[in-house]
């Protein structure tokens, strides 16, 4: 099984950002990580993410993804990245990521240059999610979905 493995240390708390992702030939994108923060993107059905941040152990949350993805049969099979050519797999990603938050109204379809913006939408519907109590809500039910994922897989 191939994943990509990303890490992010950070000081001066001592912790380490672990995150494993695939990406398969019809475009869904399975994520593993042990983020502290939940997603404020809006569901997509393509991108599938779990998240356990209190594993912060590499071999435990590489077991985790590795059951995690045991337990799903896609049948699109994995995305064969070439050698010299992953960035623009990874862009193309990107720009359906882009393509689908444009359509939801969480970005603008306008763009200055080559840069567009949250749409007042988005950026309301991001940040709402982020505030008092219901960040506390949101990343309980996010943290309790996972683990009742990994004990069903």
């Amino acid at each position: 099984m191939r994943m990509t493995l990303s890490s992010i240390q950070s000081q001066p708390i001592n912790s380490t950002q672990i995150e494993f992702t695939k990406i398969y030939n019809d475009g869904s994108v399975p994520n593993v990580s042990n983020g502290p923060v939940f997603s404020t993107y809006p569901v997509n059905d393509r991108k599938i993410s779990f998240r356990f941040p209190d594993i912060n152990d590499v071999d435990r949350l590489l077991g985790a993804a590795q059951k995690l993805a045991g337990s799903k049969v896609n049948t699109a099979g994995e995305l064969t990245i070439e050698r010299g050519l992953e960035f623009a797999a990874v862009e193309s990603n990107l720009n359906e990521e882009l393509s689908f938050l444009m359509s939801k109204g969480w970005v603008s379809k306008k763009s200055v240059g080559d840069k567009r913006s949250l749409t007042l939408k988005g950026a309301l519907l991001m940040t709402w999610q982020l505030c008092w109590p219901v960040k506390l809500f949101l990343n309980s039910r996010d943290v309790k979905s996972s683990m009742k994922a990994l004990d069903n897989a």
